[in-house]
């Protein structure tokens, strides 16, 4: 079945020979930015019920969801899921579906597995149309109390009414639920902390959380509170649980709504201030008009730094420190350009692979300039952890690395988080 935008019935779409159902309200893409959903860890297309529809109402946006596999009436998956399913999803699955409804920019709306999916895209992938993160009961760590609950849900599922519930629903419901259930509480889950790409996200983000999620705790909120330098706006919801938009219909579209208008205010001013001073030259005399300041500072246009960005590519990463973008995001971090440098340093970040002392350093530089943005906001109780994890991640770095590493030694360290701008 080819996709046909704007059919609120449910359709498909096929992804690596996976058909995955979807369906779509609103205007197309190519007239009004996208909302996408993700649904949650036993949801799926229909369980969204009226939602996506109040969401074109009122936003003026498109919405599209679809059912990830093993849900709604997407095609089975076999299980046991990987531990990592939600950071696969958003890496393997989630690019190729925005790719094929032809999405050109909007939001990423995620309901508590699915929040923690845009989360991990929103960190991971570098794709400028994404212009925000809605996030609601987000986990970024297992909790005892959260575990519990789902100890529970699987007592309901095997003993109570809750298979029949959700048979409404899904084609497969064994494997919609124990995909979910069985990773959930698999012993290793009990480590499972994706809470470092909150330090990668460079877009603004919206977190809703209900003060009784039995789910999650506000702690989930709090780690944002403490990691983000994006700008970020918190909902906590009284009187509700772990869905808001069900419980506090309301209250969770009203912040929604006024989430979606402030980016598209913000979206108006880059475009009428992409010109004049902020020329961009891949070189180490130019410097931004000033230092973005969340919250305080107009935000750069999106592609100011792309020059600088692009000046690494096709160089091995062995060879990023003789690069215009590392000594531009280095002269950033040395002259009080924090998120800037921040923003510079992730394209090498991201180029380096996984396990690699390199790619270790990058992060440490990273959560540097972050930490000094953090001073400068006020915020020092998330100045003093960004220092210690950048302390862990350097020393990781050298652990194994005799002499220099990028031309650092262990002991610049000190000298980098004292003497900035």
């Amino acid at each position: 079945m080819s996709f046909k935008w704007g059919s609120a019935e449910a359709q498909s779409i096929t992804i690596d020979g996976v058909s995955l159902e979807c369906a779509s309200w609103g205007a197309s893409p190519d007239k009004a930015p996208t909302i996408v959903l993700l649904h949650e860890g036993l949801g799926c297309v229909a369980m969204w019920k009226d939602f996506p529809q109040k969401l074109v109402l009122k936003t003026g946006f498109g919405v599209f969801a679809y059912s990830r596999a093993g849900y709604g009436g997407s095609d089975p998956v076999t299980l046991p899921r990987p531990i990592d399913y939600m950071p696969l999803e958003a890496k393997n699955t989630l690019p190729k579906v925005l790719d094929q409804i032809g999405f050109q920019r909007g939001i990423l709306l995620g309901h508590s597995d699915g929040a923690t999916i845009a989360a991990c895209y929103g960190a991971s992938v570098s794709d400028q149309r994404i212009r925000g993160l809605i996030l609601m009961a987000p986990h970024f760590f297992t909790e005892e109390m959260g575990l519990s609950a789902i100890v529970k849900a699987k007592a309901a599922y095997d003993a109570g009414d809750l298979k029949n519930r959700l048979a409404k629903y899904h084609e497969n419901v064994d494997i919609a639920f124990r995909g979910w259930n069985d990773v959930w509480l698999d012993p290793k889950f009990k480590d499972m902390n994706v809470a470092d790409c909150i330090d990668h996200w460079r877009i603004p983000i919206l977190a809703i959380q209900g003060q009784e999620d039995q789910y999650g705790t506000p702690a989930q909120i709090d780690e944002i509170e403490a990691r983000i330098y994006s700008p970020l706006e918190v909902a906590i919801l009284e009187q509700c649980g772990h869905a808001p938009h069900v419980e506090q219909p309301q209250k969770t579209l009203q912040v929604i709504v006024d989430f979606t208008a402030t980016l598209e205010r913000l979206e108006h001013e880059q475009v009428v201030t992409a010109g004049g001073s902020m020329t961009r030259l891949p070189d180490l005399t130019w410097r931004p008009a000033y230092a973005y300041l969340p919250g305080q500072t107009e935000r750069h246009p999106e592609t100011l730094f792309d020059e600088i960005k692009n000046a690494c590519a096709g160089c091995h990463y062995y060879e990023f420190r003789e690069t215009a973008t590392f000594d531009n995001a280095y002269s950033f971090l040395r002259e009080g350009f924090y998120w800037e440098s921040h923003e510079v340093f992730e394209v090498l970040w991201m180029a380096c692979p996984d396990g690699s002392a390199e790619k270790t350093l990058l992060q440490g530089l990273i959560q540097l300039a972050n930490m000094h943005l953090k001073q400068r906001m006020g915020r020092q109780k998330a100045a003093i952890r960004l220092r210690a994890m950048a302390e862990a991640l350097w020393t990781e770095a050298f652990t194994h690395q005799n002499g220099a590493l990028y031309g650092f030694k262990k002991e610049d360290l000190e000298y980098l988080m004292q003497n900035n701008a």
